[in-house]
Formats: structure tokens, sequence, C-alpha cells
């Protein structure tokens, strides 16, 4: 400390010396080393070179500063000495080196290794030892103490200096102290509901010999436990309990390096709320105030329902230009009774209108695109909500790791002197918006498979026009999505390109151009279905929910025919031609997360016409449903209800529809418990036809077991039918099984299960075939 005391006092005073140095010539730089030994292999020219300061060039009091930053970074001291001989400036910098680390000994570490210390530490022997960067490795070992479950160790550290040499010895001294698994959790005062409920918020968990060495959790943490110590606090006063006392304490142990935290709550007496008043509304009604209200009179004292209401009743106001309107809840308690009366205090303001919405910081992203992202508009009344919605659209847009929308007092003069006006200032920090990633999978129905792709959800297809002129900087900021896929499987290859653009031409409408490529095994092994080609679409976003699709595709296709193929057969592989078709596609969701929905409907009414040109005369239709209902907290009800078909015309019969274009049911897809894509009919050789007609019914029911790492348990009825004629279900396929979902690598799924078909035998030509696969099972994602 007094080494950097002198140092930091020596640049204090260099800069009020430099009006005598400035633009004087440099006459000479020596370097000295202070504390050298017999080892040392010190290069002074070396240290010259490297610095702005140099012999015969003018003195510069910013570079000199810059040089001695950069020396006491690379040595343990610096001090500079200037003289001036013959209106020349005489340098001489006198350096310590930093001394090696000799040793590195551990004293008291008995239930972890040293080899596992001195790789946590990642500091080598012969290295440089420095003060900063020996710390924070040093912090190192005190985290996998504290990960381990050693709550009252205790390290530190000593440096040992030796005479006559530069080297250092490091004594870490360890004191581990008792070590806990947490065996239990046990809870005095609280209902078996309340415990439950409580265990979900904590922090702190039992530990599990399967999960907690991967999550890291199950040991006893005291910052966990405190923080925790606050939620059940907190929780509890949400329940009315306002004077809730909460300690927690470690029972006597029952095995060596296991502990019982006991939770112990005194909930005291429960509140509710009373009398209710108001004071200070004008621009609303009493009633029309009272609606925003989520709690009542005799209701349970909450603060956090207050806190909502407050939220609710600002939000009204802010919704009507009333941005700075001031909304209170004062409550009183009355003697000797667990009872608040609340008094609602409203100072309601002024009433403003959005004047000028101005955008900082985006450095590649178009100005225009973030404006499109914006719900408020000049002149209109402002509403608070929307200001909120604008910062969560554009922070939902992946463009930015930092946004911030507010309202400023505003420059703006309107048509009326009584109008008021707030600025909107849009502030936001970029971030990187491309990314490469490979993916890996394995499927009981697609084998082995993997790949690589590239995206961009920030492109600008109109800067290669001008990448030789900024670099790849001008292939974003306009809000465009690129991305290129390359699949390689056992069973399927295919790439894939896709480019689309938002707000077309300012305009809200999205366009888009898809292209790709398709090698596909997966039906059979008997024949392999090609097609290349791609789509133009136009999509419509009418509101949060609802979207309206229009698109042109245009594929070619055929079917190769390998291995023993019947006549049947080898009159569908010489099928093959143009599809050129044109569709409407109408999407509603209002599903609450697009992964792993548990509440919500997703629906989708696809009608299509092909024979715009091209080889196929067909129509198709399809409506598919999705149903969410949460049945418990955990536990989510899904029903699906699929229905397409596809309507041949002109010339085009069922037969001749190519493969790639028919319905197929069966496998860990559809329904489970089959054999991909089995249901339905078959060739003579036993290989799936496919249909023009098709039903999917299932319903599962589904129970979060862990929520990180995330793992469900699921049980289910499906039920299938594929028919070659026209608006025709066939004979129904039908399973019952159970399965478990994982998520053990984030975006890398995991699925198994068994079902159990109740139709697994049909008679095809007097021959009965067993179409049941009862294990499945499937792995992918990306890393």
């Amino acid at each position: 400390m007094r080494i950097r005391f002198i140092f930091c006092f020596l640049l204090l005073l260099l800069p009020l010396l430099a009006d005598e140095y400035e633009m004087m010539r440099v006459g000479k730089l020596e370097i000295v080393v202070c504390n050298p030994t017999s080892s040392t292999n010190f290069d002074a020219r070396a240290v010259r070179a490297s610095l702005h300061t140099k012999v015969g060039s003018l003195f510069s009091q910013a570079e000199f500063d810059e040089d001695l930053k950069k020396l006491a970074e690379d040595y343990a001291h610096v001090e500079p000495c200037i003289e001036i001989v013959s209106d020349q400036l005489i340098i001489v910098l006198k350096i310590w080196l930093k001394p090696t680390i000799r040793e590195i000994v551990y004293c008291g570490n008995e239930r972890v290794s040293t080899k596992k210390l001195q790789k946590e530490l990642d500091v080598e022997i012969g290295s440089c030892y420095d003060q900063e960067g020996f710390l924070e490795s040093f912090n190192n070992l005190r985290r996998l103490y504290v990960k381990k479950g050693y709550f009252e160790s205790d390290l530190n550290y000593e440096v040992i200096s030796h005479e006559n040499c530069n080297d250092v010895t490091i004594k870490i001294t360890i004191q581990e102290g008792r070590a806990g698994k947490i065996k239990r959790i046990d809870f005095c005062g609280l209902k078996r509901c309340e415990e439950n409920e409580l265990l979900d918020l904590m922090v702190t968990k039992r530990h599990n010999f399967l999960l907690s060495w991967y999550l890291g959790s199950g040991c006893y943490n005291p910052e966990m436990v405190e923080h925790d110590q606050l939620q059940i606090v907190n929780y509890l006063q949400n329940k009315g309990y306002a004077d809730a006392v909460v300690s927690i304490c470690l029972d006597d142990q029952t095995l060596p390096g296991c502990i019982i935290l006991k939770i112990c709550v005194d909930k005291g007496q429960c509140y509710h709320i009373g009398e209710m008043g108001m004071e200070g509304n004008c621009i609303f009604t009493n009633p029309q105030i009272w609606s925003r209200f989520n709690f009542g009179r005799g209701s349970i004292y909450s603060p956090e329902k207050i806190r909502e209401t407050i939220q609710s009743i600002s939000d009204l106001y802010g919704a009507h230009g009333y941005i700075d309107a001031s909304v209170d809840i004062q409550l009183s308690l009355r003697n000797d009774e667990p009872v608040y009366d609340l008094c609602l205090m409203v100072e309601e303001g002024e009433a403003y209108r959005v004047g000028i919405v101005k955008v900082f910081g985006n450095q590649c992203t178009q100005t225009n695109l973030i404006l499109h992202e914006t719900l408020l508009c000049p002149g209109e009344v402002f509403d608070i909500r929307k200001l909120k919605g604008t910062e969560k659209r554009l922070e939902n847009t992946g463009y930015f790791k930092c946004v911030n929308v507010y309202a400023v007092k505003s420059s703006y003069e309107g048509s009326c002197e009584e109008d008021l006006y707030r600025d909107v200032y849009i502030e936001v920090t970029e971030t990187d918006t491309g990314n490469v990633g490979l993916f890996f999978g394995f499927s009981s129905l697609e084998q082995l498979f993997g790949g690589v792709e590239i995206s961009e959800q920030n492109f600008n297809i109109g800067g290669i026009t001008r990448i030789f002129e900024k670099g790849p900087r001008a292939l974003r900021g306009a809000g465009e999505y690129a991305h290129f896929k390359v699949n390689v499987g056992d069973r399927q290859t295919s790439y894939l390109a896709q480019w689309t653009k938002p707000y077309f031409m300012d305009t809200p409408w999205i366009v888009g151009v898809d292209l790709e490529k398709n090698d596909n095994r997966v039906l059979s092994q008997a024949y392999e279905i090609k097609t290349y080609g791609g789509s133009v679409h136009a999509t419509y976003i009418r509101n949060e929910y609802l979207k309206y699709n229009f698109y042109y595709r245009a594929n070619k296709t055929n079917t190769s025919v390998s291995g023993n193929p019947n006549t049947q057969l080898e009159v569908q592989g010489a099928e093959g031609g143009l599809i050129s078709a044109a569709g409407l596609n109408i999407m509603y969701d209002s599903t609450d997360h697009p992964r792993r929905p548990t509440d919500g409907f997703r629906s989708r009414f696809i009608y299509e016409i092909a024979g715009l040109g091209g080889t196929f005369d067909f129509m198709k239709f399809a409506y598919l449903n999705t149903y969410y209902y949460p049945m418990s907290k955990r536990g989510t009800l899904k029903f699906r209800a699929d229905l397409q078909f596809i309507l041949p015309y002109s010339d085009t019969t069922p037969v001749d529809l190519p493969l790639g274009e028919r319905f197929f049911l069966g496998g860990e897809t559809t329904v489970r418990g089959y054999r991909p894509f089995v249901i339905g009919p078959l060739f003579g050789n036993l290989e799936p036809v496919g249909g023009i007609s098709s039903m999917l019914l299932s319903e599962e029911y589904q129970y979060n077991v862990l929520k990180a790492p995330a793992i469900d348990a699921f049980v289910f009825v499906d039920a299938g039918m594929v028919s070659l004629s026209r608006f025709t279900l066939g004979r129904y396929a039908a399973s019952v099984g159970f399965g478990t979902r994982l998520e053990v690598i984030k975006n890398v799924p995991l699925m198994m299960g068994l079902g159990w078909p109740i139709h697994p035998t049909v008679v095809v030509n007097g021959v009965t075939i067993d179409n049941s696969q009862r294990f499945f099972f499937s792995m992918g994602g990306n890393f």
C-alpha cells in the first residue's frame, strides 16, 4: 500500500511540472532495475522500444503518463526521475521486478485434495506474483469451499519473501470447518400447503444425489439462507401476517457431513383491511377507481396487492395523459385490533400529449426500424402503457442488450396554449445478433443427425453493395432475419436458406424468401424423396395473437426407389414433377410460452391450391389445434386435434400425388407406440403409402417434476387415422403410454417413453403385420 501511495503521489505531482517539461527534447532515457538477481534476464532496449517517449523526440506529458501506467502493470513498482541538463531532459525510470512464485504451500486442507485446490487456483509455480491477479484466483478457492458446503470455511494466504532473491513462497492456510449436505428442510409453524409453496420459492434445496452435483445445490450457504429468510417473511406478509418472525438454524447433525435445516415461524395475528377512503380524485369517479382495486373491505392484508393496486390506478391516469399523477395508499392501524384502515391519496397533475420521439445509442440499427416498434405517435394523448409497451417490444427484438424508454420535458409548442407535451427518449445499447452453432441429435425416427446453422437477426441485405466500404458492419442494421442451415443425418439431408424483412416498404407486412433442398429417407428405406425449390411469403400481424400469412411455393420433387420394390412402388417412383401452389395460413396463438406452454390455445387454418402451372392439381385443407389447460401449478393438460385433407382435381388422382405431399402418421411425434408412418395404407412390400385424409387426436397430462433442470413426466392417449380416399378417414390406430422430457443441458431436449398400441396388427394380403414400437426416444438441440 505504501509503494502504491508513493506512485499515485508522483502521478499527481507530475502534471504540476508539465508546463516546465512540455515540448522539451528528450536527451536521455535510462531504465534501471533496482532489485536484480543472478537469474534476472532483463532487456532494457525492448522496454524502451515499447514506450511512446523516445530519445530525441519532444516530451509529451500525456504520452509519458501512458508509459508509466503501462510499466506499472508490468512491474511491481515504477519510480520516475526527471532532470534538465543543457535544455534537454534526462529521464531515469527505476523499476522493481515482480517476484517469482517459488512455491505454493497448502495447510489445513483435509477434505479437498491439494491437487484439486491447485487446479482451482490456476496459478503456476514459476510465474510472476501479481497481487490483484492472485487475489482474484484465491477467491476461486473460497467459492469452491462454499459450493461444496463448507459454510464455516476460512481461507487466508501469506506471501513470504526470500533474502537475496526475488522469489516468494505463498502459504495458504485453510480452516475447513463443518460441511453439510442438506438432508432435510423442516418447517415449524406452517401448514403443509404453505411448506410446499415455500420449498418452490426457496433457493436452498435438499441435497439430491442425482442432480446436486450438476446444479451445485443441496449444500448449506449462509447467503442463500439469508435470502430465503427474507423470501419467507415476504410470503407470510402477503398472507396477512404482518408481524411474522422467521428464524433459520441448523439442527443437530444426524450423520457426518449431513445437516438438517430447521425453519421456525411465528406468524402472529392475521391482519385484514378495514375502512377504505379516497381523496384528491377529480378526473375519475370513485367507482372507476374502486374497480382498479384487487382487494376490498375485509380482505387479508397484502403489501403485494397494495403495490399492484397503486400501479393499476397509476396506469389508469397514465393512459389518459396524466403521466405525472401521484398515487399513494396510507395505512393506519386500529388500536388493539389487527385491522388496517386505508386512504387512497391522489395528486392528478396535468394531462400531456406526446411531443418528439428521439432515438439515441443505435450504431448499426436503423432509426426507422426502432421507430416502427414505437407505440407512441407525436401529438396523441400520452399513454404510459404504450411507453412501457414500446420498451418491451424493443427488448423482444433481440437487437439490444439494454433499452430505456422515458419521457422528458418537451420544448415542443403545440397549436393550443393549453396543450402540454412530453418528448419520448429511446436509449438503446446494441448487442451481438449473429449466431453460429452446431447441433446434433438422435431419435428413434431420424436416427443420428447433426449439422451447422448460421443466423443473423439484424441483417441488412442492402449493405452487400457497401461491404467493401464499411466491412461486415454494412450487413447489419435493417432488422432482417437471415438463416442458413445444413442438416446431415442417417435418414435425411437438407439445406435451407431463409431471408425475412419486417415492415416491408414501411408497411406492417413481413415478407420473406425460403430456398430448400431435401433428400428424405425418413419415411422408408425402400424409397428416397428428393425435393428442391422455394417459397415467397408475406405475413400481416393483426394483433399479438393473430397473424395472416400468404405464400407461393414451387417445388420440384421426385422419388427414387431402391431395394426390392414391387410394381406399385415402381409406378409411384415414376411420379414426379413440379408443384406450383399458393396458399393462406391463418395463425392464432395465445399460449404463455413459445417453447414450454402451460396455458393457452394455438390454432392454424391452412388453405392451399396447386395447379398454377406445374404438374399436379390439388387443394389442401388443414385445421391444426393445440389447447393447454393448467390443472395445477405444475400440471398441464394438453389436447391436440389435427384434421387435414387433400382434394385432387382435374387430371390428378390420389395415387398420382407425390409421396412428399401426402399425410403420414405414427412415431414419436404423432401416434406414439407405433412404428413411424405405418398408420394407413401400405405398398405390397409393406412400405407406407400415406394418404390424402388424416386425423390426429391426442390427450396428454404433463407434470413438472423439477424446474431446473426442467424434468417433466407425462401420460398420454393418442389416436390417428389416414386414408387414401377423398374426405374419408380410415381405420383408427390408438395407443396409451407414459414418458419423460428432460433438459439437463440447455437447448438439448431429451424425450423417452413407452407406448402400448391398442391395434398393433394389420392384415395386408393375408400377412399379419405388427406395427408396434413401444419404446420411443429423441434427443437434439444446439450447443
